[in-house]
């Protein structure tokens, strides 16, 4: 089964677990930027300027399940096809579920989000790649732009400990081991891009850039 089709199985879980309410605590695995870039159905630029709650269909309780985030959209990374006219993000209400707390009250603040489509709804979670703008490098909006899709054919191996590339896609992400953090040097610069003999290999947004028309792009 593809990356793809998992993150897509856990979005219709989520879905299902706000249906349910709250239960054990949300656990993320660690996952690359790129990756998470590959596995999303929908990533997108843009403001959060209203959020309210809302009751799944046909609910019959009272108590609301699903946050509902107004976005206006300045900028879509993927997508676009999917959903040409997005206006709401929906997330599970609780935590314990994954789902995301919006950080800013400023309306005017823009923001990277990332998700799934579930019954015409793009869902997103505590898991994705969700970033101020602001807080993005200039490799990560490099890759945005451009170089993380040109990798969605490799694969990023999370590596805490000893460990080995078992296939010719994969990267092996070691910034845990080197750093204690899986958000260091990999993460934030560097992007696993095909060599184009079905082999895969970390390299540097920053020189690959200059390759590419999109070296002055802004995001």
């Amino acid at each position: 089964m593809s990356g793809a089709s998992i993150c897509g199985m856990m979005a219709v879980a989520l879905l299902l677990l706000a249906q349910g309410g709250p239960s054990e605590a949300c656990s993320c695995g660690a996952q690359h930027p790129q990756t998470a870039f590959c596995h999303s159905q929908v990533v997108v630029r843009g403001r959060i300027v209203g959020i309210e709650k809302m009751k799944r269909e046909n609910a019959t309780d009272e108590e609301p399940s699903l946050l509902r985030l107004q976005i206006k959209v300045s900028k879509v990374f993927k997508g676009f096809d999917l959903k040409p006219e997005l206006e709401y993000l929906y997330t599970p209400i609780h935590e314990s579920l994954c789902g995301y707390t919006h950080p800013s009250n400023n309306k005017s603040e823009e923001f990277l989000f990332s998700g799934h489509i579930v019954k015409d709804m793009v869902m997103i979670s505590l898991c994705g790649f969700n970033s101020p703008i602001s807080k993005l490098t200039p490799s990560q909006k490099r890759g945005l732009t451009h170089i993380y899709k040109t990798g969605c054919g490799c694969e990023i191996f999370p590596c805490n400990g000893p460990c080995a590339v078992t296939k010719p896609n994969q990267c092996l992400w070691t910034d845990a081991l080197m750093s204690r953090s899986w958000v260091a040097h990999q993460a934030l610069h560097l992007a696993c891009v095909e060599k184009g003999n079905g082999e895969c290999t970390w390299e540097s947004m920053k020189s690959r850039a200059g390759a590419t028309p999109f070296k002055a792009s802004r995001i």
